[in-house]
């Protein structure tokens, strides 16, 4: 009786590890899929997460792929493998036009083909989905302020990013209110418009604000800096972003003189005289008497100084009057013409300015008298009261006077 020979199969190592993962695979437990999944789109500018594992792979898994968009990807922080399958973890950039149409950056996980993208509840209009980590929408319009975004996934998962994207509406200046101020500035302003913020800057005439203040993107505070009389524009800067209101401001305030010197001079005129004040500008003329001086006639140094070359004139007190985008000044009399060389005969006053004092004080005042005489002799008087002779300029018949006080009414002067 022949023996029976067992048959051993001996089966290499390395072929039962190639063998049993082929077993495995070959067997799915189909009670997993709950649902079927979607197949992958065949559009070759969308990359499932084998294509592009992380984000390090994404340039080289986009180099070359007809139809992509010139995509900036941000330099965000973001480690991916930290998410949930399906996340939105930033946008870029976080702020947009109110009207809408800026590309922004979605970067998260588990972007796919399908999925919406909600600016709070405006659904935008075709995303683009570069790879599972990026895609791409264009906002739609919506109010200033900040919106939630929201993605769902065609399988109806969702994702939100609370106030991720922040609207700003356009700059524009609609109103300043008051429209209108001293020249000398200081005024506080209210600026209406839209798109306003505390990183506003606010120019009158291209002089910038002191203190601007935002009380929200509709309202915003200013003080108005010293300005040149007249209309000025009203500029507003924020974030490179620019908006003008033409003739926005008056500045207002006429010209005053404070203080003209010499106060007295010949009739021949050819002489300079200085005036001190507020609110002289650039383009201001002037009347001296009743000639209208010309150009280079009035010589502005600064918006309280100016001189004015003094025309020939008759003797006697005359009148100066400044005239300005604003209006006009007159100060009358404002200086007195006296004859270089008089006849010889008694002193006479041919001028008295100012022409009033306070009657329950007295004042100064300055009188030119022709044949002045000896100085040292002459005597002033108002009615029969003695008035102080402070200085006398001899050349051109000029005395300083401190009139004492006296009663209200017309006074007569006197020169001895």
């Amino acid at each position: 009786m022949r023996a029976r020979r067992r048959t051993r199969w001996a089966v290499p190592a390395a072929g039962l590890a190639v063998l049993l993962p082929l077993l495995i695979a070959g067997c799915p437990d189909l009670s997993r899929l709950k649902e079927p999944l979607p197949p992958l789109p065949e559009s070759p500018t969308w990359y499932p997460r084998e294509a592009v594992p992380d984000a390090l792979e994404r340039d080289a898994a986009l180099d070359g792929s007809a139809g992509l968009p010139d995509v900036a990807f941000p330099d965000l922080d973001v480690t991916f493998d930290a998410l949930a399958d399906f996340s939105l973890a930033a946008v870029q950039p976080s702020e947009g036009k109110v009207t809408g149409g800026d590309v922004i950056m979605l970067v998260g996980n588990g972007f796919h083909e399908g999925m919406d993208v909600y600016f709070d509840e405006a659904l935008t209009l075709d995303p683009f989905v570069v790879n599972t980590h990026y895609a791409t929408v264009e906002s739609p319009p919506g109010a200033p302020g900040p919106v939630d975004i929201r993605i769902r996934g065609i399988h109806g998962q969702e994702a939100l990013l609370h106030d991720a994207f922040t609207y700003v509406a356009d700059l524009y200046v609609q109103s300043v209110d008051p429209g209108s101020g001293p020249a000398a500035g200081g005024t506080p302003t209210l600026l209406s418009g839209t798109g306003f913020s505390n990183d506003c800057s606010v120019y009158f005439s291209g002089r910038k604000s002191p203190a601007v203040y935002a009380d929200g993107p509709e309202s915003l505070q200013a003080v108005t800096p010293p300005g040149n009389c007249g209309p000025a524009d009203v500029t507003v800067l924020c974030d490179g972003r620019k908006s003008t209101l033409a003739n926005g401001f008056l500045y207002q305030g006429l010209a005053r003189i404070d203080r003209l010197y010499p106060k007295a001079g010949g009739v021949s005129g050819g002489y300079f005289v200085h005036l001190e004040g507020r609110n002289f500008t650039p383009n201001m003329t002037a009347r001296f008497g009743d000639v209208e001086l010309g150009k280079g006639h009035v010589v502005f140094f600064a918006p309280t100084l100016v001189d004015l070359l003094v025309p020939p004139g008759q003797p006697g007190p005359v009148s100066v009057e400044l005239v300005t985008d604003c209006g006009q000044t007159l100060a009358d009399p404002a200086f007195i013409y006296v004859v270089e060389e008089p006849p010889q005969g008694p002193p006479s006053i041919i001028g008295v300015l100012p022409t009033t004092v306070p009657a329950c004080a007295g004042g100064p005042v300055t009188l030119a008298v022709q044949n002045l005489g000896d100085p040292g002799s002459l005597d002033v008087f108002v009615g029969e009261e003695a008035a102080l002779v402070l200085s006398v300029n001899e050349d051109v018949g000029i005395l300083d006077v401190m009139l004492p006080p006296g009663p209200p009414g017309p006074a007569v002067l006197l020169v001895s």
